[in-house]
């Protein structure tokens, strides 16, 4: 069932469900929030950059976050430690939309400037296409 204490400050956009359900991120304003779905507890706050959040995507083990923001600008969150792990500006216009492969090791960006890239989540590194 829904938790009331999501409306206190979700702003609207995205938002993303763990793999095993447990967890949920989502848009507060510039921030991110991961929210305990069992007991509607945040257990997280990432601070954003001053712009508002785009795009969200979890990876399959559910220990990396990835945020991106109208800013350009995308970060790899960890969600054991709390840590901001890369942040980097992957595109020339706002990422629109963000995904993580089944193994957890690569991420797709999708922009507003009509490209889509693939990067290898642990490094950084663009994949050649």
């Amino acid at each position: 069932r829904p938790s009331s204490k999501l409306e206190v400050f979700y702003t609207g956009g995205p938002a993303r469900l763990s793999r095993d359900g447990a967890l949920i991120a989502c848009a507060a304003g510039e921030d991110v929030k991961v929210v305990e779905v069992a007991t509607g507890a945040v257990t997280r706050t990432f601070p954003g950059d001053g712009e508002p959040i785009t795009a969200l995507a979890v990876s399959p083990d559910g220990k990396t976050l990835v945020a991106a923001s109208r800013s350009t600008a995308v970060r790899v969150l960890s969600l054991e430690s709390g840590e901001v792990v890369r942040t980097w500006r992957p595109h020339k216009s706002p990422v629109a939309d963000l995904a993580v492969d089944a193994s957890g090791g690569y991420l797709a960006t999708a922009s507003a400037d009509r490209s889509v890239k693939v990067w290898d989540l642990a490094g950084g590194r663009r994949r050649r296409q």
